[in-house]
């Protein structure tokens, strides 16, 4: 006698369990997907926010670094820097009329032969200790405007008008400057600020006109983005950046610390 075969194949609720399990290994595995990726995404976007954040802080570095000695103050809130770019020096040949040896007004002085490689100075500067030596048209003071030098090579350093100075370098060397640039940090933007000229009045956080250039944007400060420890004899001005770079989510906190030399 044969016995009957049994019906090859599953059942039905065998399917619905595959089909659960497959479905719940499908989500589970979606999910981890979706996170690797998203997880890459925003580590690839801190990258380019250091990145990008490295490379502002690196063109500020520079140009604070080439500042006429004790030029910089920052604004009461913190959030701008001032300072005046330096472009060059010069060795006078003769002693200054200043505010010890009672000499009269002089327009120009003769100078050990130079050159200007950065056009020509906006001002000449000697042996400034302060800002408030620098920040003012008043006489005596450090700076004064630079009148015509003539053509390259320079034999003498030329002043816009008659000028007495604070004091004479112990080195008789003069400084070349160009007009003022500042950095403010607007709203979410990193503006440098050039072209506007002398501003002898308090630096504060308002535009001083002239022609702004956006350094970099989604930039904010958790507390002041300079802060300012002014030199002395025996060590030279601090600059402190603090600046948080910001992009769809993500930031990165960069700090920099900038030496200045504070020593004309």
């Amino acid at each position: 006698m044969r016995l009957p075969r049994s019906n090859a194949g599953f059942t039905l609720v065998e399917l619905i369990a595959v089909i659960v399990v497959l479905a719940i290994t499908a989500v589970v595995g979606a999910g981890f997907i979706v996170d690797v990726v998203d997880q890459y995404q925003k580590a690839q976007l801190r990258s380019t926010l250091v990145q990008r954040g490295t490379v502002t802080l690196e063109q500020l570095t520079r140009k604070l670094r080439m500042s006429v000695p004790n030029s910089l103050r920052v604004s009461g809130s913190g959030q701008c820097i001032e300072y005046l770019p330096l472009i060059g020096g010069a060795f006078y040949t003769a002693e200054l009329p200043d505010a010890d040896n009672g000499r009269p007004a002089i327009a120009a002085v003769p100078t050990i032969e130079f050159t200007i490689e950065q056009g020509a100075p906006s001002h000449v500067l000697v042996s400034p200790m302060n800002t408030t030596e620098i920040y003012t048209v008043a006489t005596p003071s450090a700076r004064i405007g630079a009148g015509d030098f003539g053509p390259a090579p320079y034999a003498q350093a030329v002043f816009s008008a008659n000028h007495v100075f604070n004091r004479n370098s112990t080195s008789r060397r003069l400084l070349l400057a160009k007009d003022p640039e500042r950095f403010c940090l607007v709203g979410t933007t990193l503006v440098r600020y050039q072209g506007y000229g002398l501003d002898t009045s308090a630096i504060n956080d308002a535009s001083p006109a002239g022609v702004p250039v956006i350094m970099a944007t989604g930039v904010t400060s958790d507390s002041n983005a300079f802060a300012l420890s002014p030199g002395s004899e025996d060590r030279n001005a601090v600059i402190d950046v603090s600046l948080r770079f910001s992009d769809r989510g993500e930031s990165v906190q960069l700090n920099s610390r900038v030496l200045i030399r504070n020593v004309p």
